[in-house]
């Protein structure tokens, strides 16, 4: 008679979320630069048309508020997207998931405002 063979169930090991830990560790290093970018483009659209009157100063200051409106989108887009991904992840995931194993490379570099 032939006994079945019989596996033990495997174990399952919950560990951080290293992905979720990444997101956020960059999130964090973005934020300020993304602060900084409105707040530089709020204070030159607020201050040119007291610095600069006729000739094309209407065109311009139309054209600067233009651009202030598309990086204001592009600075609320990334800060979106990373709360997005960061919320998306559960702060656990078993032992043998991608995001235990998330090393990332490369990561952020900030850029000084008006490099």
């Amino acid at each position: 008679m032939a006994y079945p063979v019989v596996y033990p169930e495997p174990v399952v090991v919950w560990v951080a979320n290293q992905y979720k830990a990444a997101v956020q560790s960059q999130w964090s290093r973005v934020t300020p630069d993304l602060d900084d970018w409105r707040g530089l483009l709020d204070g030159v659209v607020g201050l040119l048309p007291q610095a600069w009157s006729g000739g094309s100063s209407d065109s311009v200051c139309q054209w600067l508020g233009d651009v202030r409106s598309s990086m204001q989108r592009c600075c609320d887009g990334c800060d979106d997207e990373f709360r997005y991904a960061f919320n998306g992840q559960p702060d656990l995931v078993e032992s043998t998931a991608w995001q235990a194993h998330w090393s990332g490379s490369g990561g952020y570099r900030s850029l000084p405002v008006g490099a």
